[in-house]
């Protein structure tokens, strides 16, 4: 395994600027589907979980602060509406979770 990118920031930043590294790979085409990607749980923020699975479709396995609240970021998701329009191919695709 060869890492891509590693970085180190001064200090402690709470909020990290977690995805400017991804949206850098993303430009230069270096991200593949089903590459993995490992950060320090010291990056959390709901902005950056919501822009991981949204813009990257990153499933965060590390919910790092004991009072976090799932709901805040399955609240703040949602699918846009011509993903419900059966006409589309995004319909076909789309799972359905029970």
């Amino acid at each position: 395994m060869k890492p891509l990118a590693f970085i180190i920031h001064e200090g402690s930043p709470n909020d990290a600027p977690i995805f400017t590294i991804m949206e850098q790979l993303k430009n230069k085409c270096l991200i593949l589907k089903g590459d993995t990607f490992i950060f320090y749980k010291g990056y959390y923020s709901k902005d950056n979980y919501i822009n991981g699975i949204l813009g990257y479709n990153i499933i965060p396995i590390i919910f790092p602060k004991y009072y976090f609240k799932l709901n805040k970021i399955l609240d703040s998701l949602s699918y846009p509406l011509d993903y419900f329009n059966k006409n589309t191919s995004k319909y076909k695709n789309k799972s359905f979770y029970e």
